[in-house]
């Protein structure tokens, strides 16, 4: 998934209303990083696409994340 890096109004609120638990202690090591922020977001979404989840979905739900695989560089538009 791609999304446009800008800023989140209340993005730590965000975080922990949307974010499973792995996501929440990742999150809790770079808090208010927005490239962190969406790195995380865009994962989710991706994990919960290929399940055939909604953001809807409690975060019990979502199964097991992969890695998290840091790219060496960002698109830039």
């Amino acid at each position: 998934d791609l999304e446009l890096i800008r800023p989140v109004p209340q993005m730590e609120q965000v975080a922990a209303h949307f974010f499973p638990p792995v996501l929440q202690d990742e999150w809790a090591r770079c808090p208010n990083c927005f490239h962190c922020f969406y790195r995380h977001w865009t994962r989710l979404e991706a994990t919960l696409k290929a399940a055939g989840l909604t953001l809807d979905a409690a975060p019990a739900q979502v199964p097991a994340l992969p890695a998290d695989h840091h790219t060496r560089g960002h698109l830039q538009l």
